[in-house]
Protein backbone atom coordinates (compact mmCIF):
# COMPACT_ATOMS: atom_id res chain seq x y z
CA UNK A 1 0.00 0.00 0.00
CA UNK A 2 1.52 3.31 -1.08
CA UNK A 3 0.55 6.45 0.78
CA UNK A 4 1.08 9.93 -0.61
CA UNK A 5 2.49 11.34 2.63
CA UNK A 6 4.21 8.92 5.02
CA UNK A 7 3.88 11.34 7.97
CA UNK A 8 0.11 10.96 8.15
CA UNK A 9 -0.03 7.21 7.43
CA UNK A 10 -0.74 5.17 10.55
CA UNK A 11 1.64 2.37 11.32
CA UNK A 12 -1.13 0.47 13.11
CA UNK A 13 -3.15 -0.01 9.95
CA UNK A 14 -1.56 -1.87 7.09
CA UNK A 15 -4.36 -1.52 4.56
CA UNK A 16 -7.91 -0.24 4.10
CA UNK A 17 -11.05 -2.02 5.23
CA UNK A 18 -11.97 -5.25 3.51
CA UNK A 19 -15.44 -4.84 2.06
CA UNK A 20 -17.65 -7.84 1.28
CA UNK A 21 -18.20 -8.80 -2.34
CA UNK A 22 -21.37 -7.36 -3.91
CA UNK A 23 -24.33 -9.69 -3.98
CA UNK A 24 -25.98 -10.79 -7.19
CA UNK A 25 -28.79 -8.72 -8.74
CA UNK A 26 -32.25 -8.41 -7.24
CA UNK A 27 -34.09 -11.59 -6.36
CA UNK A 28 -37.02 -10.81 -8.62
CA UNK A 29 -39.11 -8.13 -10.20
CA UNK A 30 -40.60 -5.60 -7.79
CA UNK A 31 -44.26 -5.93 -6.94
CA UNK A 32 -46.56 -3.42 -8.65
CA UNK A 33 -47.91 -0.87 -6.21
CA UNK A 34 -51.33 -0.44 -7.83
CA UNK A 35 -53.18 2.77 -8.53
CA UNK A 36 -52.59 5.94 -6.55
CA UNK A 37 -54.84 6.67 -3.62
CA UNK A 38 -56.45 10.04 -4.14
CA UNK A 39 -58.25 11.56 -1.20
CA UNK A 40 -58.67 15.08 0.10
CA UNK A 41 -56.82 15.95 3.24
CA UNK A 42 -58.95 16.65 6.28
CA UNK A 43 -57.98 18.56 9.37
CA UNK A 44 -57.88 16.63 12.64
CA UNK A 45 -60.67 17.26 15.17
CA UNK A 46 -62.79 19.17 12.65
CA UNK A 47 -60.44 22.15 12.69
CA UNK A 48 -60.75 24.78 9.99
CA UNK A 49 -58.25 26.88 8.09
CA UNK A 50 -57.19 30.26 9.47
CA UNK A 51 -59.24 33.25 8.29
CA UNK A 52 -58.25 34.94 5.06
CA UNK A 53 -56.90 38.47 4.95
CA UNK A 54 -60.26 39.75 3.69
CA UNK A 55 -62.06 38.15 6.66
CA UNK A 56 -59.56 39.65 9.10
CA UNK A 57 -60.04 43.10 7.59
CA UNK A 58 -63.82 42.78 8.01
CA UNK A 59 -63.32 42.00 11.70
CA UNK A 60 -61.37 45.26 12.18
CA UNK A 61 -64.37 47.38 11.11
Amino acid sequence: LHHADPTCASGAVSSGPELPKPVAGPAGAPEPCGGPRIRTATAPDGARAPPSLAELQLLRI
